[in-house]
């Protein structure tokens, strides 16, 4: 569970960048920055300083709201319009809430 929602975010942090224009899309990336921190830890392995290695943590997150977040997630990447955005950020925000 934790896994799919951070590949998820880790994706959607990667298309904010194509709309780095729009306020609303970063306004997006900042709050998947936030959660990607609140649910990895730098492994700081050595072997790996180019990939950038991660741990990920297992914060209590119910797994309904894990999954309606990345299906928020990934429905912006099918369709990147404003309304999907706008539900993207509500369930990036309301995951940061539970996480936090």
């Amino acid at each position: 569970m934790v896994f799919n929602l951070v590949q998820a975010l880790q994706e959607t942090r990667a298309l904010t960048e194509d709309h780095a224009d729009d306020p609303a899309w970063m306004q997006l990336q900042a709050r998947v920055d936030e959660v990607l921190d609140q649910l990895t830890d730098d492994a700081k392995d050595p072997t790996t300083p180019a990939i950038g290695a991660q741990r990920l943590r297992r914060p209590p997150i119910e797994s309904d709201q894990a999954e309606l977040a990345a299906a928020a997630l990934m429905a912006v990447h099918d369709r990147p319009e404003r309304y999907q955005l706008e539900l993207a950020l509500a369930a990036v925000d309301d995951l940061a809430d539970a996480i936090g």
